[in-house]
């Protein structure tokens, strides 16, 4: 998951709330990764964090599911 505009940041709120309720209901274990801007650390406007975001490094983090054992499984 990435934070790079609303769209993004909609994704990435339901695959933390999904990791939450699976990890609450027993069915797995959950990890989700974010790749967030940090435009002070960065010392850019956070519209370039977020273009930086998306250009280069969801090339080498791409976002995505990478196993998901809870399909099939009852909500």
């Amino acid at each position: 998951c990435m934070i790079a505009g609303p769209k993004e940041i909609r994704r990435t709120k339901n695959a933390i709330k999904k990791s939450f309720r699976v990890q609450r209901d027993l069915k797995a274990f959950s990890l989700v990764e974010i790749l967030s801007p940090c435009p002070t650390y960065w010392r850019v406007p956070p519209t370039k964090a977020a273009e930086y975001i998306e250009t280069w490094m969801t090339e080498i983090f791409p976002p995505g599911v990478i196993k998901d054992t809870t399909k099939g499984l009852r909500e």
